[in-house]
């Protein structure tokens, strides 16, 4: 079944710049990236997770959530909780690709001891495994929300989608900003097929 995204969920990411979907996959769904520490582009280091940052149900909300049908892979990245430092600004500000258009946050291990959709719930890291929070680049990471005093230890991992012609840049916030140099890529260069997938549905 085509998976929908209601009005009601639309509405809010249109007002706030972000949605949380509970519950989207299994806790067996991400069991693959428990073994996982803090690595960038896990997609590209086993099958099983590859197809999970590629997950149609992901592609439809997204395309749903956007109107964007033709998207590429960006990057992604494990975060463990509490942070060692905090995180400030935007996903577009702190990406060194130009062109992303969605970040997904999706829960892995642990949880956040909050209820869901509270006032005091995180608005950028899931509440449970299998939760996936989708959120605008140009959403402002939540200070209180990203410091190191986090109550609950949590396992979160970041997959960011790009528009069909985004290009690598020199973006001094990321601190992964250097990275697509080892691939053999230029400030400028567009994203290529083999590191950056299209997603067509």
């Amino acid at each position: 079944m085509r998976f929908l995204v209601t009005s009601e969920q639309h509405a809010h990411f249109r007002k706030n710049g972000h949605v949380e979907f509970e519950a989207l996959f299994s806790e067996s769904d991400v069991a693959a990236l428990t073994k996982f520490k803090g690595e960038r582009d896990l997609m590209r280091a086993s099958e099983s997770v590859k197809k999970l940052a590629l997950h149609p149900k992901l592609v439809t909300i997204v395309e749903q959530l956007l109107g964007k049908r033709r998207l590429r892979y960006g990057f992604d990245q494990l975060y463990h909780l509490p942070l060692s430092a905090p995180i400030t600004g935007t996903l577009k500000e702190n990406s060194s690709i130009q062109g992303v258009v969605i970040g997904m946050m999706i829960g892995v291990e642990g949880t956040s001891g909050l209820e869901p959709n509270s006032a005091t719930a995180n608005p950028l890291f899931p509440q449970a495994p299998g939760n996936v929070i989708f959120f605008s680049p140009e959403f402002v990471w939540p200070q209180e929300a990203l410091q190191p005093e986090v109550p609950h230890p949590q396992k979160c991992w970041l997959v960011v989608y790009a528009d069909e012609r985004s290009q690598y840049i020199l973006q001094e916030k990321d601190p992964h900003t250097h990275l697509l140099k080892k691939q053999g890529y230029g400030f400028g260069d567009h994203l290529k097929e083999e590191h950056h997938p299209l997603i067509i549905k």
